[in-house]
């Protein structure tokens, strides 16, 4: 059964993840410092100047973020498929890449991040949606506690992982000889209506489509696979949950 973390675990999670992340800078050579509206903390190279920070970033939870000089990104991912009951399927175009539709995406922040807090967490970010805690909604999707919030329940990790290689435009962003990345997948149970509030540096449209339409406007062909997989996966977490009850 997937592992459905609390609220004060995930802030128990959050809080290691931090710790761990300012040891690393110290032995990096960093200095830290603090996004001056909302006290998040972010890392800068030793001797930059905090008063000359980058625009405000708009981010999940953390709408002031800012975030200088970030290691590189780690080449392992999950891939989450938004979904309602009839199985329309939410997909988002790229900010700087017309056309370019995908599900929500995103790399491990660390290297020991369980792939299911990597999933929440991009989900909050990319698409502004809350997974929260077990039983805040019903199984079926269809009443959340908030305009923006699951439950956790409705997040489905599908123990299914894809190794593809980095487009060349975005290897810059991995440690030198990196080519290849490793995406899990997750599907994710929405409301339909459920309110969306894009990172408009990451993405900048929105579309719900049944899933065979959704398959083919995908750029990517792990996630048009993994969208044609979502009628079997439904009906096989459907059974899964059946058999719990029992």
């Amino acid at each position: 059964m997937p592992v459905a973390f609390s609220a004060g675990m995930q802030a128990f999670l959050l809080a290691c993840a931090r710790e761990q992340r300012e040891a690393t800078a110290k032995q990096q050579g960093h200095s830290r410092g603090f996004c001056m509206v909302c006290h998040y903390l972010a890392y800068f190279e030793s001797g930059a100047n905090f008063s000359l920070l980058p625009s405000i970033v708009k981010r999940a939870n953390r709408p002031h973020l800012i975030e200088m000089n970030k290691a590189y990104k780690i080449p392992e991912s999950v891939l989450v498929v938004i979904h309602t009951v009839q199985l329309d399927v939410l997909l988002m175009e790229r900010a700087g890449h017309p056309g370019f539709w995908q599900s929500v995406t995103g790399s491990k922040d660390l290297d020991d991040e369980p792939l299911r807090l990597t999933a929440m967490r991009e989900v909050a970010e990319e698409t502004g949606i809350q997974i929260g805690e077990s039983g805040d909604v019903d199984a079926s999707g269809a009443v959340a506690v908030s305009d923006a919030q699951v439950s956790s329940d409705n997040l489905q990790d599908w123990h299914l992982s894809t190794v593809f290689e980095i487009y060349l435009s975005w290897r810059q962003r991995y440690a030198p000889g990196i080519t290849h990345n490793t995406e899990h997948v997750f599907s994710l149970l929405v409301p339909a209506g459920i309110a969306i509030t894009l990172e408009p540096r990451e993405h900048v449209r929105q579309v719900w489509l049944p899933y065979r339409e959704a398959a083919e406007k995908c750029f990517s062909e792990s996630n048009a696979a993994a969208i044609l997989q979502l009628p079997q996966r439904v009906v096989e977490a459907s059974q899964d949950k059946n058999m719990c009850r029992r």
